[in-house]
């Protein structure tokens, strides 16, 4: 079959992860896969060139681009008439439903990537297009919401599990990691009270791998508190399997979350997670393997695993099996397949 990846550009998120990893093992499958993005977002476009994975832009920036950016994507269909438009995220997923509506052969299918959608008119158009999806995806039974479709299918995001078998090699001083763009999203101000709670009962520094709006406002917050001490800023990173392997500890005080790939890659790679219980970050995550708990005892479970990192690493060796087992993208992808087929 031909599988049509759609989403608004390869950034380095988890999505874009995501669709990287599911269009491998597509291609290796044999399948005919062409990732198309909206926008001329290209981080991560060198991993899908070392993949072989066919990659489009429809370099949609602006709106005087949209016209020519169209045109693109409708040849890109009309030399695909038989392919499955898998349309990740909210504008990749409406644009699909309009295409839906005026050549209805198509068929798509739709996986938003949150389990939490703020804007009402969002959640409106998504409930308004449900009949212009052949088949939708979510993470957990959880997560269901009335703008999926009912019969929404449960398959969790997967990961490439080899990549972060790793041996852990920790650095004398605690290491905690905070993996993810700098945005309200992930909660990144809230490491300044989590260091202000914690400074004067622990030793430890916090590392921020990932880039975004907020940098410049949180370095400037840090400094007034005279916090910079606690904190490296690395940037985007493409090492996640190394940065990993050199921490004690990953952190993610979320407001809202989807199924978080670097869950399942801290998983993986056997390191203790502290996070807060949003999305479907508790369908994978308990206290028998984690620390998950809401925002106002993120700073206690944190101090818990820095007192009893044993503890810690016992709980990270449960997740890691479940992690192996239920989460690898060879998993995800047969399931994938399964629906494609179900849906053609």
């Amino acid at each position: 079959m031909t599988i049509i990846h759609f989403l608004v550009g390869i950034g380095g998120g988890g999505a874009e992860h995501l669709v990287l990893e599911l269009a491998n093992q597509n291609k290796k499958a044999g399948h005919k896969v062409i990732v198309v993005g909206i926008t001329s977002i290209s981080v991560i476009e060198n991993k899908f060139k070392t993949y072989g994975i066919e990659y489009t832009s429809l370099k949609i920036n602006r709106l005087s681009e949209v016209f020519q950016g169209i045109k693109k994507y409708i040849k890109i269909l009309k030399s695909n008439p038989k392919a499955i438009i898998h349309a990740h995220m909210f504008h990749a997923g409406m644009i699909s439903f309009i295409t839906k509506i005026f050549a209805p052969s198509f068929t798509v299918v739709f996986t938003l990537h949150n389990n939490y959608v703020r804007a009402a008119y969002r959640k409106f158009l998504l409930f308004l297009t449900k009949s212009c999806r052949n088949a939708e995806v979510i993470f957990s039974d959880d997560s269901r919401m009335m703008y999926h479709k009912s019969n929404a299918v449960v398959i969790p995001n997967g990961i490439d599990t080899s990549k972060f078998n790793l041996e852990l090699n920790l650095p004398e001083l605690f290491t905690c990691l905070f993996l993810g763009r700098l945005q309200e999203q992930k909660n990144p101000f809230y490491l300044i009270d989590l260091v202000l709670a914690l400074k004067d009962k622990h030793n430890f520094k916090i590392n921020i791998a990932g880039d975004g709006e907020l940098a410049e406002a949180l370095k400037a917050k840090i400094k007034l508190h005279n916090l910079e001490d606690f904190f490296a800023f690395l940037g985007f990173r493409n090492d996640i399997p190394y940065l990993l392997s050199t921490s004690h500890c990953m952190i993610m005080p979320s407001l809202w979350e989807g199924m978080p790939i670097s869950i399942l890659e801290a998983g993986a790679a056997g390191v203790p997670i502290v996070a807060t219980a949003v999305g479907s970050i508790p369908s994978i995550l308990n206290t028998d393997n984690s620390y998950v708990c809401s925002l106002d005892k993120f700073s206690e479970n944190l101090s818990n695993v820095m007192k009893d990192y044993n503890t810690a690493k016992l709980k990270a060796s449960k997740l890691k099996v479940t992690i192996l087992t239920d989460f690898d993208i060879r998993s995800t992808a047969l399931k994938h397949h399964i629906l494609y087929q179900s849906v053609l």
